[in-house]
Protein backbone atom coordinates (compact mmCIF):
# COMPACT_ATOMS: atom_id res chain seq x y z
CA UNK A 1 0.00 0.00 0.00
CA UNK A 2 1.30 3.83 -1.22
CA UNK A 3 2.57 6.27 1.18
CA UNK A 4 -0.39 8.50 -0.71
CA UNK A 5 -2.78 5.97 0.49
CA UNK A 6 -1.70 5.90 3.91
CA UNK A 7 -1.85 10.25 3.43
CA UNK A 8 -4.92 10.47 1.45
CA UNK A 9 -7.25 7.90 3.04
CA UNK A 10 -7.73 8.50 6.96
CA UNK A 11 -7.92 5.68 8.97
CA UNK A 12 -11.42 5.70 10.55
CA UNK A 13 -13.63 3.18 12.68
CA UNK A 14 -16.15 1.17 11.17
CA UNK A 15 -19.61 1.51 11.75
CA UNK A 16 -20.39 -1.96 11.23
CA UNK A 17 -23.98 -1.69 13.45
CA UNK A 18 -24.75 1.00 10.76
CA UNK A 19 -23.10 -0.88 7.64
CA UNK A 20 -24.88 -3.69 8.68
CA UNK A 21 -28.58 -2.12 9.23
CA UNK A 22 -27.78 -0.60 5.15
CA UNK A 23 -26.67 -3.13 3.90
CA UNK A 24 -29.61 -5.45 4.91
CA UNK A 25 -32.04 -2.91 3.92
CA UNK A 26 -30.87 -2.94 0.01
CA UNK A 27 -30.66 -7.16 0.31
CA UNK A 28 -34.69 -7.21 1.59
CA UNK A 29 -35.69 -5.06 -1.38
CA UNK A 30 -33.62 -6.95 -3.82
CA UNK A 31 -34.99 -10.25 -2.56
CA UNK A 32 -38.22 -9.38 -1.85
CA UNK A 33 -38.06 -7.31 -5.68
CA UNK A 34 -36.87 -11.52 -6.77
CA UNK A 35 -40.32 -12.42 -6.00
CA UNK A 36 -39.17 -14.41 -3.06
CA UNK A 37 -41.15 -14.36 0.38
CA UNK A 38 -39.58 -12.52 3.10
CA UNK A 39 -38.71 -15.24 6.28
CA UNK A 40 -35.79 -15.52 8.66
CA UNK A 41 -32.15 -15.75 7.08
CA UNK A 42 -28.46 -17.11 8.34
CA UNK A 43 -25.61 -14.35 8.36
CA UNK A 44 -22.95 -14.48 6.21
CA UNK A 45 -21.11 -15.61 9.56
CA UNK A 46 -23.57 -18.56 10.29
CA UNK A 47 -23.55 -19.39 6.22
CA UNK A 48 -19.86 -19.90 5.79
CA UNK A 49 -19.09 -20.97 9.72
CA UNK A 50 -15.63 -19.96 8.76
CA UNK A 51 -12.58 -21.23 11.12
CA UNK A 52 -10.19 -19.79 13.25
CA UNK A 53 -7.28 -19.40 10.71
CA UNK A 54 -9.83 -18.18 8.12
CA UNK A 55 -11.13 -15.30 10.57
CA UNK A 56 -7.52 -14.46 11.69
CA UNK A 57 -7.92 -12.84 8.34
CA UNK A 58 -10.33 -10.27 8.88
CA UNK A 59 -10.77 -7.15 10.91
CA UNK A 60 -12.68 -7.76 14.15
CA UNK A 61 -14.82 -5.21 12.58
CA UNK A 62 -15.35 -6.84 9.29
CA UNK A 63 -16.33 -10.05 11.76
CA UNK A 64 -19.17 -8.28 13.60
CA UNK A 65 -20.31 -6.67 9.72
CA UNK A 66 -20.30 -10.05 8.50
CA UNK A 67 -22.54 -11.72 11.69
CA UNK A 68 -25.25 -9.24 11.42
CA UNK A 69 -25.86 -9.28 7.44
CA UNK A 70 -27.92 -11.04 5.70
CA UNK A 71 -26.62 -14.06 3.10
CA UNK A 72 -28.43 -16.90 0.79
CA UNK A 73 -26.03 -18.43 -1.86
CA UNK A 74 -29.14 -18.05 -4.05
CA UNK A 75 -29.72 -14.73 -3.74
CA UNK A 76 -30.34 -12.07 -6.56
CA UNK A 77 -27.73 -9.48 -7.12
CA UNK A 78 -27.21 -7.13 -4.47
CA UNK A 79 -27.82 -4.41 -6.63
CA UNK A 80 -27.36 -3.04 -9.98
CA UNK A 81 -23.81 -2.18 -10.32
CA UNK A 82 -22.71 -4.73 -7.08
CA UNK A 83 -23.12 -8.64 -6.68
CA UNK A 84 -23.41 -10.40 -3.22
CA UNK A 85 -21.18 -10.38 -1.00
CA UNK A 86 -18.04 -12.95 -1.54
CA UNK A 87 -17.30 -16.53 -0.31
CA UNK A 88 -14.63 -16.66 2.36
CA UNK A 89 -12.46 -17.51 -0.24
CA UNK A 90 -12.70 -14.67 -1.79
CA UNK A 91 -13.39 -12.39 0.43
CA UNK A 92 -9.66 -10.51 0.63
CA UNK A 93 -8.88 -11.18 -2.78
CA UNK A 94 -8.08 -8.01 -4.66
CA UNK A 95 -8.60 -9.64 -8.43
CA UNK A 96 -12.36 -8.81 -8.82
CA UNK A 97 -14.87 -6.49 -10.13
CA UNK A 98 -18.12 -4.91 -10.11
CA UNK A 99 -18.04 -4.61 -6.56
CA UNK A 100 -17.72 -1.87 -3.04
CA UNK A 101 -14.27 -2.97 -1.93
CA UNK A 102 -13.50 -2.72 1.72
CA UNK A 103 -9.62 -1.90 2.62
CA UNK A 104 -9.13 -2.95 6.23
CA UNK A 105 -6.72 -1.14 7.31
CA UNK A 106 -8.49 2.38 6.73
CA UNK A 107 -12.29 1.22 7.31
CA UNK A 108 -12.84 2.40 3.88
CA UNK A 109 -14.95 1.29 0.81
CA UNK A 110 -15.20 1.88 -2.63
CA UNK A 111 -16.78 0.94 -5.32
CA UNK A 112 -14.36 -1.01 -8.62
CA UNK A 113 -15.48 -1.34 -12.27
CA UNK A 114 -12.66 -3.29 -13.16
CA UNK A 115 -9.61 -5.31 -10.89
CA UNK A 116 -7.18 -2.98 -13.29
CA UNK A 117 -8.72 -0.14 -11.03
CA UNK A 118 -7.37 -0.66 -7.73
CA UNK A 119 -3.69 0.42 -8.79
CA UNK A 120 -5.09 4.06 -9.07
CA UNK A 121 -6.89 3.50 -6.41
CA UNK A 122 -4.04 2.11 -4.31
CA UNK A 123 -1.38 4.27 -5.49
CA UNK A 124 -3.84 7.30 -5.00
CA UNK A 125 -6.31 6.65 -2.16
CA UNK A 126 -8.72 8.97 -4.19
CA UNK A 127 -12.01 7.21 -4.45
CA UNK A 128 -12.34 5.37 -0.84
CA UNK A 129 -14.93 6.66 1.55
CA UNK A 130 -16.83 4.75 4.42
CA UNK A 131 -18.97 2.14 3.39
CA UNK A 132 -22.31 3.65 4.84
CA UNK A 133 -21.83 6.64 2.75
CA UNK A 134 -21.72 4.29 -0.58
CA UNK A 135 -24.88 1.85 1.01
CA UNK A 136 -26.95 5.22 1.81
CA UNK A 137 -26.18 6.24 -1.73
CA UNK A 138 -27.41 3.00 -3.17
CA UNK A 139 -30.82 3.43 -0.98
CA UNK A 140 -31.35 6.92 -1.97
CA UNK A 141 -30.72 6.16 -5.91
CA UNK A 142 -33.72 3.39 -5.10
CA UNK A 143 -35.86 5.65 -3.22
CA UNK A 144 -35.65 7.97 -6.51
CA UNK A 145 -36.04 5.29 -8.37
CA UNK A 146 -32.80 6.07 -10.12
CA UNK A 147 -32.47 2.44 -10.03
CA UNK A 148 -35.89 0.28 -9.52
CA UNK A 149 -36.87 -2.60 -8.17
CA UNK A 150 -39.22 -5.37 -10.00
CA UNK A 151 -42.98 -5.28 -7.75
CA UNK A 152 -44.30 -8.48 -7.06
CA UNK A 153 -47.01 -10.34 -6.72
CA UNK A 154 -47.05 -8.72 -10.82
CA UNK A 155 -43.96 -9.22 -11.80
CA UNK A 156 -43.88 -5.74 -13.47
CA UNK A 157 -42.40 -2.51 -12.94
CA UNK A 158 -44.49 -0.18 -11.23
CA UNK A 159 -42.73 2.95 -13.07
CA UNK A 160 -42.93 3.05 -16.66
CA UNK A 161 -41.13 6.59 -17.97
CA UNK A 162 -40.80 7.90 -21.24
CA UNK A 163 -37.29 6.75 -21.75
CA UNK A 164 -37.61 3.18 -21.66
CA UNK A 165 -39.85 3.82 -25.14
CA UNK A 166 -37.14 4.78 -26.88
CA UNK A 167 -35.65 1.13 -27.50
CA UNK A 168 -37.45 -1.81 -28.48
CA UNK A 169 -36.53 -3.66 -25.78
CA UNK A 170 -37.10 -1.95 -21.88
CA UNK A 171 -33.90 -0.86 -19.98
CA UNK A 172 -31.27 -3.49 -19.29
CA UNK A 173 -32.20 -5.25 -15.68
CA UNK A 174 -29.78 -7.06 -13.25
CA UNK A 175 -31.44 -9.37 -11.29
CA UNK A 176 -34.78 -7.85 -9.91
CA UNK A 177 -32.47 -3.97 -10.52
CA UNK A 178 -33.34 -1.76 -13.59
CA UNK A 179 -31.55 1.80 -14.62
CA UNK A 180 -32.86 4.91 -15.44
CA UNK A 181 -31.19 7.52 -17.43
CA UNK A 182 -32.78 10.03 -15.84
CA UNK A 183 -36.25 10.51 -13.30
CA UNK A 184 -38.79 13.33 -12.73
CA UNK A 185 -36.55 14.05 -9.03
CA UNK A 186 -33.37 14.77 -11.96
CA UNK A 187 -35.54 17.05 -13.81
CA UNK A 188 -36.94 18.85 -10.68
CA UNK A 189 -33.88 19.83 -9.25
CA UNK A 190 -32.68 20.98 -12.63
CA UNK A 191 -35.31 23.11 -12.97
CA UNK A 192 -35.05 24.62 -9.49
CA UNK A 193 -31.33 25.32 -9.43
CA UNK A 194 -31.72 27.38 -12.89
CA UNK A 195 -34.48 29.11 -11.60
CA UNK A 196 -32.29 30.04 -8.44
CA UNK A 197 -29.89 31.06 -10.72
CA UNK A 198 -31.45 33.22 -12.67
CA UNK A 199 -33.33 34.70 -10.07
CA UNK A 200 -29.89 35.60 -7.97
CA UNK A 201 -28.58 37.03 -11.02
CA UNK A 202 -31.84 39.44 -11.82
CA UNK A 203 -31.69 40.79 -8.44
CA UNK A 204 -28.28 42.01 -8.92
CA UNK A 205 -28.87 43.62 -12.21
CA UNK A 206 -28.27 47.20 -11.98
CA UNK A 207 -31.53 49.47 -12.06
CA UNK A 208 -30.62 50.66 -15.60
CA UNK A 209 -31.64 47.55 -17.29
CA UNK A 210 -35.30 47.89 -18.37
CA UNK A 211 -37.70 45.73 -18.14
CA UNK A 212 -38.16 43.15 -20.84
CA UNK A 213 -41.58 43.42 -23.16
CA UNK A 214 -43.29 40.40 -24.95
CA UNK A 215 -42.12 41.90 -28.46
CA UNK A 216 -38.30 42.58 -27.50
CA UNK A 217 -39.00 38.33 -26.12
CA UNK A 218 -39.59 37.37 -29.93
CA UNK A 219 -36.41 39.30 -31.49
CA UNK A 220 -33.93 36.31 -31.84
CA UNK A 221 -30.28 37.38 -31.08
CA UNK A 222 -31.18 39.75 -28.59
CA UNK A 223 -31.08 39.90 -24.95
CA UNK A 224 -34.33 38.65 -24.21
CA UNK A 225 -36.41 37.01 -21.22
CA UNK A 226 -37.31 34.26 -23.23
CA UNK A 227 -35.24 31.10 -23.28
CA UNK A 228 -33.95 29.98 -26.61
CA UNK A 229 -35.42 26.57 -26.54
CA UNK A 230 -39.03 28.07 -25.30
CA UNK A 231 -40.67 27.20 -28.62
CA UNK A 232 -41.32 23.51 -28.55
CA UNK A 233 -40.52 23.81 -32.86
CA UNK A 234 -37.43 24.99 -32.14
CA UNK A 235 -36.21 22.21 -30.03
CA UNK A 236 -37.56 19.95 -32.53
CA UNK A 237 -35.59 21.28 -35.10
CA UNK A 238 -32.35 20.81 -32.74
CA UNK A 239 -33.27 17.44 -32.83
CA UNK A 240 -34.00 17.17 -28.94
CA UNK A 241 -35.77 14.20 -27.81
CA UNK A 242 -38.95 14.90 -25.75
CA UNK A 243 -38.29 11.75 -23.97
CA UNK A 244 -35.04 12.47 -23.29
CA UNK A 245 -33.36 14.38 -19.55
CA UNK A 246 -32.41 17.21 -22.88
CA UNK A 247 -36.05 17.31 -23.73
CA UNK A 248 -37.97 16.92 -20.62
CA UNK A 249 -35.07 19.89 -18.93
CA UNK A 250 -36.05 22.47 -21.54
CA UNK A 251 -39.98 21.91 -21.78
CA UNK A 252 -40.00 22.31 -18.06
CA UNK A 253 -37.47 25.63 -18.04
CA UNK A 254 -39.54 27.01 -20.69
CA UNK A 255 -42.61 27.86 -18.42
CA UNK A 256 -41.26 27.88 -15.28
CA UNK A 257 -37.87 29.95 -16.08
CA UNK A 258 -40.01 32.21 -18.27
CA UNK A 259 -41.89 35.21 -17.42
CA UNK A 260 -42.79 38.69 -19.10
CA UNK A 261 -41.60 40.75 -16.18
CA UNK A 262 -38.04 38.89 -15.65
CA UNK A 263 -35.39 41.63 -17.21
CA UNK A 264 -33.26 40.58 -19.78
CA UNK A 265 -29.84 39.27 -19.40
CA UNK A 266 -27.91 36.82 -21.18
CA UNK A 267 -24.45 35.59 -19.15
CA UNK A 268 -24.66 33.08 -16.81
CA UNK A 269 -21.53 33.01 -15.79
CA UNK A 270 -18.88 34.74 -17.27
CA UNK A 271 -18.17 34.73 -20.39
CA UNK A 272 -20.84 31.60 -20.65
CA UNK A 273 -24.04 33.15 -21.98
CA UNK A 274 -27.40 31.81 -23.40
CA UNK A 275 -27.24 31.03 -26.85
CA UNK A 276 -29.64 32.53 -29.69
CA UNK A 277 -32.68 30.75 -31.15
CA UNK A 278 -30.16 30.02 -34.22
CA UNK A 279 -27.23 28.68 -32.14
CA UNK A 280 -29.28 26.30 -30.12
CA UNK A 281 -30.98 25.53 -33.42
CA UNK A 282 -27.74 24.42 -34.86
CA UNK A 283 -26.58 22.03 -32.48
CA UNK A 284 -23.08 20.69 -33.09
CA UNK A 285 -24.39 16.91 -33.37
CA UNK A 286 -27.60 17.40 -35.02
CA UNK A 287 -26.87 16.54 -38.37
CA UNK A 288 -24.58 13.42 -37.40
CA UNK A 289 -25.00 10.35 -39.20
CA UNK A 290 -23.65 6.56 -38.19
CA UNK A 291 -20.75 5.22 -40.28
CA UNK A 292 -22.30 1.81 -39.82
CA UNK A 293 -25.50 0.97 -41.67
CA UNK A 294 -27.33 -0.80 -39.02
CA UNK A 295 -27.29 1.71 -36.59
CA UNK A 296 -28.54 4.24 -39.26
CA UNK A 297 -31.23 1.57 -40.05
CA UNK A 298 -32.18 0.76 -36.24
CA UNK A 299 -33.16 4.46 -34.93
CA UNK A 300 -34.04 3.04 -30.91
CA UNK A 301 -30.56 2.34 -31.03
CA UNK A 302 -28.63 5.62 -31.61
CA UNK A 303 -27.91 7.16 -28.30
CA UNK A 304 -29.05 10.72 -27.31
CA UNK A 305 -27.18 13.05 -28.96
CA UNK A 306 -24.93 15.67 -26.07
CA UNK A 307 -26.78 19.05 -26.33
CA UNK A 308 -25.38 22.17 -25.70
CA UNK A 309 -27.06 24.30 -23.28
CA UNK A 310 -24.67 27.49 -23.06
CA UNK A 311 -22.14 28.50 -25.37
CA UNK A 312 -18.87 30.25 -24.49
CA UNK A 313 -17.68 33.81 -26.22
CA UNK A 314 -14.03 34.20 -27.46
CA UNK A 315 -12.01 36.28 -25.40
CA UNK A 316 -11.54 38.13 -28.34
CA UNK A 317 -15.32 39.78 -28.01
CA UNK A 318 -15.45 40.53 -32.20
CA UNK A 319 -14.37 36.72 -32.94
CA UNK A 320 -17.43 34.23 -33.15
CA UNK A 321 -17.63 31.53 -30.57
CA UNK A 322 -14.34 29.31 -30.19
CA UNK A 323 -14.58 25.72 -31.63
CA UNK A 324 -12.11 23.68 -29.42
CA UNK A 325 -11.61 19.81 -29.00
CA UNK A 326 -12.03 18.54 -25.43
CA UNK A 327 -8.73 17.89 -23.96
CA UNK A 328 -7.99 14.74 -23.01
CA UNK A 329 -11.29 14.05 -25.32
CA UNK A 330 -14.79 13.38 -23.17
CA UNK A 331 -14.94 9.30 -23.13
CA UNK A 332 -18.03 8.93 -21.26
CA UNK A 333 -21.06 9.61 -23.91
CA UNK A 334 -18.80 10.55 -26.22
CA UNK A 335 -21.46 10.25 -29.14
CA UNK A 336 -19.10 10.16 -31.96
CA UNK A 337 -16.95 7.20 -30.81
CA UNK A 338 -19.63 5.44 -28.78
CA UNK A 339 -21.36 3.94 -31.49
CA UNK A 340 -19.03 3.68 -34.55
CA UNK A 341 -16.99 0.67 -35.06
CA UNK A 342 -13.30 2.39 -36.17
CA UNK A 343 -11.90 4.69 -33.80
CA UNK A 344 -11.96 8.27 -34.84
CA UNK A 345 -10.36 11.38 -33.57
CA UNK A 346 -12.57 13.65 -31.51
CA UNK A 347 -13.85 16.49 -33.50
CA UNK A 348 -13.93 20.97 -33.13
CA UNK A 349 -16.98 21.56 -30.86
CA UNK A 350 -17.97 24.77 -29.75
CA UNK A 351 -17.12 25.82 -26.68
CA UNK A 352 -19.73 26.09 -23.96
CA UNK A 353 -21.87 23.82 -21.13
CA UNK A 354 -23.26 20.27 -22.79
CA UNK A 355 -26.38 18.18 -21.32
CA UNK A 356 -24.59 14.44 -20.86
CA UNK A 357 -25.58 12.39 -23.91
CA UNK A 358 -26.76 8.60 -23.23
CA UNK A 359 -24.77 6.07 -25.18
CA UNK A 360 -27.77 3.27 -24.47
CA UNK A 361 -25.34 1.54 -22.26
CA UNK A 362 -25.90 1.17 -18.39
CA UNK A 363 -23.67 3.73 -17.22
CA UNK A 364 -25.27 6.70 -18.44
CA UNK A 365 -26.64 9.40 -16.59
CA UNK A 366 -27.90 12.67 -18.87
CA UNK A 367 -28.53 14.79 -15.97
CA UNK A 368 -25.25 15.30 -16.41
CA UNK A 369 -22.69 17.69 -17.94
CA UNK A 370 -19.56 18.86 -18.83
CA UNK A 371 -18.09 22.60 -19.18
CA UNK A 372 -16.06 22.79 -22.38
CA UNK A 373 -13.56 25.84 -21.96
CA UNK A 374 -12.33 27.95 -25.07
CA UNK A 375 -9.02 27.09 -22.93
CA UNK A 376 -6.57 24.77 -20.80
CA UNK A 377 -6.38 25.57 -16.97
CA UNK A 378 -4.73 23.57 -14.32
CA UNK A 379 -0.81 24.10 -15.29
CA UNK A 380 -0.27 25.90 -11.83
CA UNK A 381 -1.47 22.77 -9.92
CA UNK A 382 -4.48 24.80 -7.55
CA UNK A 383 -7.33 23.37 -9.37
CA UNK A 384 -9.18 20.13 -8.27
CA UNK A 385 -11.34 18.00 -9.99
CA UNK A 386 -14.61 17.30 -7.23
CA UNK A 387 -13.02 14.31 -6.00
CA UNK A 388 -10.00 16.04 -4.97
CA UNK A 389 -7.50 14.74 -7.68
CA UNK A 390 -5.17 17.35 -9.48
CA UNK A 391 -6.12 18.57 -13.35
CA UNK A 392 -3.33 16.57 -16.06
CA UNK A 393 -3.40 12.39 -17.35
CA UNK A 394 -0.72 11.88 -14.45
CA UNK A 395 -2.62 12.19 -11.44
CA UNK A 396 -1.83 9.01 -10.16
CA UNK A 397 1.96 8.73 -11.71
CA UNK A 398 3.90 10.06 -9.15
CA UNK A 399 4.28 10.27 -5.28
CA UNK A 400 3.66 13.89 -5.94
CA UNK A 401 1.95 14.34 -9.26
CA UNK A 402 2.79 16.91 -12.17
CA UNK A 403 -0.46 19.41 -12.54
CA UNK A 404 -1.35 19.00 -16.10
CA UNK A 405 -3.82 21.35 -18.52
CA UNK A 406 -6.98 20.66 -19.53
CA UNK A 407 -10.02 22.35 -21.12
CA UNK A 408 -13.11 20.09 -20.28
CA UNK A 409 -12.31 18.14 -16.83
CA UNK A 410 -13.09 21.15 -14.55
CA UNK A 411 -16.32 19.91 -12.13
CA UNK A 412 -15.53 16.09 -13.02
CA UNK A 413 -13.82 13.11 -11.09
CA UNK A 414 -11.89 10.14 -11.97
CA UNK A 415 -13.28 8.08 -8.97
CA UNK A 416 -16.66 8.46 -7.51
CA UNK A 417 -16.42 5.46 -5.02
CA UNK A 418 -19.77 4.17 -5.11
CA UNK A 419 -20.93 3.82 -9.41
CA UNK A 420 -19.40 3.46 -12.62
CA UNK A 421 -17.80 6.88 -13.70
CA UNK A 422 -20.22 9.90 -14.89
CA UNK A 423 -20.39 13.51 -15.43
CA UNK A 424 -21.15 15.56 -12.94
CA UNK A 425 -24.89 16.28 -12.59
CA UNK A 426 -26.02 19.44 -14.19
CA UNK A 427 -27.83 21.00 -10.94
CA UNK A 428 -25.04 21.11 -9.25
CA UNK A 429 -22.76 22.54 -11.41
CA UNK A 430 -25.65 25.51 -11.67
CA UNK A 431 -25.79 25.78 -8.06
CA UNK A 432 -22.20 26.78 -7.23
CA UNK A 433 -22.96 29.36 -9.95
CA UNK A 434 -25.78 30.39 -8.47
CA UNK A 435 -23.54 30.66 -5.38
CA UNK A 436 -20.48 32.26 -6.87
CA UNK A 437 -23.32 35.25 -7.26
CA UNK A 438 -25.02 35.59 -4.49
CA UNK A 439 -21.39 35.48 -2.82
CA UNK A 440 -19.97 38.32 -4.78
CA UNK A 441 -17.40 36.22 -6.49
CA UNK A 442 -18.96 37.10 -9.83
CA UNK A 443 -20.16 40.73 -10.31
CA UNK A 444 -23.62 41.32 -12.40
CA UNK A 445 -23.98 44.29 -15.18
CA UNK A 446 -26.81 44.39 -17.40
CA UNK A 447 -26.04 41.86 -19.29
CA UNK A 448 -25.97 39.38 -16.47
CA UNK A 449 -22.73 37.68 -15.28
CA UNK A 450 -19.92 39.35 -15.83
CA UNK A 451 -15.93 39.09 -16.28
CA UNK A 452 -15.51 37.43 -19.17
CA UNK A 453 -14.58 33.97 -20.44
CA UNK A 454 -10.64 34.64 -19.01
CA UNK A 455 -11.77 35.15 -15.73
CA UNK A 456 -12.08 31.27 -15.05
CA UNK A 457 -8.90 31.28 -15.35
CA UNK A 458 -8.83 32.14 -11.33
CA UNK A 459 -10.03 28.55 -10.96
CA UNK A 460 -6.62 27.59 -10.87
CA UNK A 461 -5.43 30.33 -8.56
CA UNK A 462 -4.72 29.76 -4.30
CA UNK A 463 -7.27 32.41 -3.33
CA UNK A 464 -10.31 31.05 -5.90
CA UNK A 465 -9.70 27.48 -6.42
CA UNK A 466 -12.41 26.15 -3.80
CA UNK A 467 -15.22 28.22 -5.11
CA UNK A 468 -14.47 26.35 -8.27
CA UNK A 469 -14.72 22.78 -6.90
CA UNK A 470 -17.80 21.18 -6.75
CA UNK A 471 -17.72 18.81 -3.57
CA UNK A 472 -18.30 15.47 -4.93
CA UNK A 473 -22.05 13.97 -4.51
CA UNK A 474 -23.23 10.86 -5.95
CA UNK A 475 -27.34 10.64 -5.39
Amino acid sequence: MSQRFLTHVPIGRFNFELCADLYNQIFEIGWKGSGRSWGQLPTWWQHFQPTDAEASHYHPWMIEFLKRVYYHPDSPPFFYYVGNLSSGAYLVDEHVNGLAEFDQVSCKATFVTHCEDNLDRIDTGYGWKPLEEIYSAYLAMIASRKVEVQQWPSGRWEWETDTDQLANNPIETIGPWRFHAYTPTDVQLAVAVLQELLDAIEARLPPSATIATASAATIAGTVTSTLPWADPRVREEARILPNSFAGAFCAATATTCTTTTRRPFRYLAPGMRLPTVAEFRAQPFRDFEYAVPLLRELPHLRPIRPTLLLVADSEDSSSPPPMVIPSPGIDCNDFLTSRRQVSLPVPARPAGLYLSGNDRGNRAWESGCHLLLPFSIGEQGWLRRSDGTIMGKDYADDILPTPGNTNSELYQCVDNGCVPYRHVPIHQVLRNWAERVREGDWEVDENGVSGGIGKWREADTEQMWEKYRVPLEIY
